[in-house]
């Protein structure tokens, strides 16, 4: 499974980037946020605050959304998405 993170500005993608979740015995929320931790370095972004909401997203839709209101420093894009890709469909 992977993760694939994206900036958007406006309805543009200005940047985007996919690691590979590891397989492991951890609840798979844990493995995303572990992950995204790795992602927002490489993307050179502020660590977004999760709220209960972005979890549910993330179990339900398998993918989540954060906004200004997610991050304590400005941020310059409109939102960062992330989304989970399961490679065996």
């Amino acid at each position: 499974m992977q993760l694939w993170g994206k900036i958007i500005q406006g309805h543009r993608t200005v940047r985007q980037q996919t690691l590979t979740l590891e397989e492991t015995d951890q609840p798979l929320i844990d493995r995303v946020r572990e992950a995204m931790d790795a992602m927002v370095l490489e993307l050179d972004l502020p660590r977004p605050i999760w709220f209960k909401r972005n979890e549910e997203d993330i179990r339900v839709f398998g993918r989540t959304e954060f906004h200004q209101d997610h991050f304590i420093e400005p941020v310059h894009f409109t939102r960062f998405e992330v989304e989970l890709i399961d490679e065996e469909q």
